[in-house]
């Protein structure tokens, strides 16, 4: 059973069609930026996935970690992995302590994105 579970800045989208209304377009470097940033965040995750050692019949290690997708639109970007069992790794359960591989790299994400977009816009446009 596969399942995904995928964080995306909730806003980014109504902020950027905002500033396309005023504007009258997305400038090239923001798009740039933004590819940039969502191969960095999926650099993140991928780097912090865990990979267990314990090989069984129905288990091979590294499936955790062949389920990371980057995923890319015109505007932003998303991340996501589609093994059903990484939100448990993710969060723990009560028998299993969290390890956030995937929050680390959403945070990393939000972080890049708060940081590196406005300069984008502001280096391109006059913001009166």
């Amino acid at each position: 059973m596969e399942g995904t579970f995928t964080i995306e800045w909730v806003g980014l989208q109504a902020w950027i069609s905002k500033t396309i209304l005023r504007q009258k377009s997305l400038p090239d470097n923001a798009v740039a930026i933004m590819r940039q940033i969502g191969q960095d965040t999926f650099g993140v995750l991928d780097s912090g996935t865990p990979i267990g050692t314990r090989q069984t019949i129905s288990h091979r290690p590294g499936t955790l970690k062949s389920g990371n997708e980057l995923l890319e639109a015109d505007t932003g970007f998303s991340i996501a992995n589609h093994v059903f069992y990484g939100k448990f790794v993710n969060y723990g359960t009560s028998k299993m302590r969290a390890q956030p591989f995937f929050s680390k790299a959403v945070e990393y994400g939000k972080e890049e994105l708060s940081s590196r977009l406005p300069k984008a816009f502001s280096s391109t446009f006059s913001l009166e």
